[in-house]
């Protein structure tokens, strides 16, 4: 979990909703001065300040426990969500009977294929909201991660760059071969302390992310529907799969009836957003 001065108020009930669920949690604070006396409460978090480490990272900061660690089961977290007491149980033992080999996520979404900003979704799974089965997406939210470094190896310096968290998480696991599936659960299951955050900040405007997106081929519907049919392929039917199969079917391979593979649709925005990023990709 990365965080910095702004959240100061809500990360004591942050951190209490999910240390105790965790063997160590990593808290890296951008921009702190001093690490918070009340964190010494919780036996088990280690907070690494910014100034002493890698620099104030922001969200990338929550990275930074991989300069530490190199197997087991980790979970990335956001500053400013209240997770439930079960929420590690539940991630862990759907990873299990998936017999592993997939990364997990509450927050995912779809972009698609021809994408003229990042924020752009063709479908979006918000992790407030109910979801039925597990169900693939090419984008999980790094606030809501769970994946093995036993299976996937990740490097700390593989990430410092401009490029968001969550696209390079979701690019490095996608292209590992590991589908990312936002898991079911109930509406609520998850809360959120209201903040301002990037999304907000940036959902006028194409970003660096942007451009950084038009270079990531292991978010294609083509990557995906590979991972996710190798996968399905290498395991029993079991109940847990009925979303990637219901994936797979809606993005079935072109057949000489079919015609044209289908591909994740452009969405309304693109249209409006065609013209800006055109400008700034003949502007690099």
């Amino acid at each position: 979990m990365a965080t910095f001065p702004a959240r100061a108020a809500s990360l004591r009930a942050v951190v209490a909703s999910i240390a105790g669920q965790l063997d160590l949690l990593y808290l890296y604070l951008n921009e702190y001065q001093q690490v918070p006396a009340w964190l010494g409460e919780f036996g088990n978090v280690r907070p690494l300040l910014g100034q002493g480490a890698a620099g104030n990272l922001s969200a990338t900061g929550k990275l930074a426990f991989l300069q530490h660690e190199s197997a087991g089961t980790c979970f990335t977290l956001d500053d400013d969500i209240l997770y439930p007491p079960d929420y590690v149980a539940r991630m862990v033992a759907l990873r299990e009977r998936l017999r592993g080999g997939v990364a997990l996520c509450v927050h995912g979404s779809v972009l698609p294929d021809i994408a003229s900003w990042y924020y752009e979704r063709s479908w979006l799974h918000d992790s407030e909201t109910p979801l039925r089965h597990a169900t693939p997406v090419n984008l999980a939210g790094s606030g809501t991660f769970c994946f093995a470094l036993d299976e996937v190896p990740l490097r700390f310096e593989e990430f410092l760059g401009p490029v968001q968290v969550d696209l390079a998480l979701s690019r490095r696991l996608l292209g590992a071969g590991q589908p990312l599936l936002a898991v079911p659960r109930e509406a609520g299951w998850i809360r959120f302390v209201p903040h301002d955050g990037m999304t907000r900040a940036f959902k006028r405007r194409i970003t660096q992310h942007t451009l950084s997106l038009r270079q990531c081929p292991e978010l294609s519907s083509r990557h995906v529907r590979q991972v996710c049919a190798e996968f399905a392929a290498g395991r029993p039917r079991m109940p847990e799969l009925a979303g990637v199969e219901q994936f797979l079917e809606l993005f079935a391979p072109p057949t000489a009836e079919a015609g044209q593979p289908q591909t994740f649709p452009v969405t309304p925005y693109f249209m409006t957003k065609a013209v800006e990023f055109a400008a700034l990709w003949s502007a690099r």
